[in-house]
């Protein structure tokens, strides 16, 4: 306890250090970018959340200057993710060497955040903040930030991704906030933290994006989307497994209450004791490539998640390689993105915790079924959820907040 005590003072000491530098270069910056209108259109993503921001940064490369991906934990420079890493996630023991570590971590955090105020035209976070938010003093770092960015001239797009923008007493589907309260119960002893947050940025920012999260309180979204999610594709179809003998199932959950993993299990499980060919291949604590993989070579039919009324980003990956995804994407959010946006040729299988085994084994006899859906799953996820898709909606609606982003694009197509 002492020991985070001193931890938390010293990165104090730190940040009362840094806010000087940060204001100067601030102040600097909207000079220069004044002078320099229209020359660059530089765009950060980040901290977090990590895999998303690395699919947002690589699919907008071409849209912008530079398109910059930002993360604290060095194993995902490591695999090529990230541009820039703030912290090492390694513990240190000695404290002589933690001191150390701090002094150089922040210079790390100094030099790293005076470059986003110095170049970035749009600043892309989550709720939880930029780089501030593992510099959580008094409880306002988020706004120190946001001025700090706004008074260098850069735009703030937020993209909230679940645990940092879920007020659990505003969630609209009580199905799913039951399934969130059994794997993040202390969330809800957060959420007056977070709801204020929250607030802050949907007033504040210049671009709202929460996607499926619109109904949960936020009353903002600048895209009506059912997910902001999108996939690189290969030029190439993907090319499926030969069916075999046996049927088999695979399931990804990251956390099992809320995909409802045990009802994946119970209902293969059924099926096996009424004597049909099927096997579940649970892929969990494997790599990103690891899973690909299963899905592509292995799996049959893939199981998402059963409470969620909507899709994350396992099935996009699932269906983006032409395997037939179950989910629950049927109640009131999909009746309402019908409508208003894209979800209407969905090929999602709807399936819940209660049908589940009848579902599957009506696709184990229908393998024409499965084939239809394989083709329709590629194309929906080419239309919607490709880098490309996802370019041309962020394009727009940057353009549509920031005249300087329009007028670097005509200065380069000129």
């Amino acid at each position: 306890m002492m020991r985070e005590i001193k931890s938390r003072l010293l990165i104090s000491f730190f940040c009362a250090l840094n806010i000087p530098i940060f204001l100067l270069v601030a102040v600097f910056s909207r000079v220069w970018k004044t002078l320099t209108l229209s020359k660059k259109y530089n765009v950060y993503w980040g901290t977090e959340p990590i895999v998303n921001s690395h699919h947002w940064a690589r699919a907008t490369e071409k849209l912008f200057t530079n398109s910059v991906f930002i993360t604290r934990y060095d194993s995902y420079v490591l695999n090529g993710r990230a541009h820039s890493v703030l912290f090492t996630s390694h513990k240190i023991e000695s404290p002589i060497l933690r001191l150390a570590r701090s002094f150089s971590e922040n210079l790390i955090f100094l030099l790293t955040f005076s470059k986003v105020l110095f170049s970035a035209n749009l600043v892309c976070i989550s709720c939880d903040g930029f780089v501030f938010q593992h510099y959580k003093i008094m409880g306002f770092h988020h706004r120190v930030e946001f001025y700090l960015l706004k008074l260098a001239g850069s735009k703030i797009c937020v993209l909230p991704y679940g645990g940092d923008a879920y007020v659990y007493s505003n969630i609209y589907d009580k199905n799913w906030l039951c399934a969130l309260m059994l794997d993040y119960p202390s969330t809800p002893k957060l959420q007056t933290a977070i709801s204020k947050r929250v607030n802050f940025y949907v007033q504040n920012s210049d671009i709202f994006l929460p996607g499926q999260m619109l109904f949960d309180g936020f009353g903002r979204s600048d895209w009506i989307t059912p997910s902001t999610l999108c996939l690189q594709l290969s030029d190439v179809a993907p090319k499926r497994k030969v069916p075999g003998k046996s049927f088999i199932v695979t399931h990804a959950p990251n956390h099992r209450g809320v995909k409802g993993t045990q009802y994946v299990i119970d209902a293969v499980g059924l099926l096996r004791i009424q004597g049909f060919d099927i096997e579940l291949r649970l892929i969990e604590k494997k790599s990103n490539e690891e899973v690909m993989r299963v899905l592509l070579e292995e799996s049959d039919l893939h199981v998402d998640q059963l409470f969620f009324d909507g899709y994350g980003l396992n099935a996009l990956e699932s269906m983006s390689l032409g395997v037939p995804t179950i989910g629950n994407f049927s109640g009131f959010y999909r009746r309402f993105f019908d409508r208003w946006s894209h979800t209407i040729d969905c090929p999602l299988i709807i399936a819940n915790e209660k049908n589940l085994s009848e579902v599957i084994l009506s696709l184990i006899s229908d393998p024409l079924a499965l084939q239809e859906i394989s083709k329709n799953s590629i194309k929906y996820i080419k239309n919607f959820h490709s880098d490309a898709a996802f370019a041309d909606n962020f394009s727009r609606i940057v353009q549509r907040v920031d005249p300087r982003y329009g007028q670097w694009l005509n200065r380069v197509n000129g």
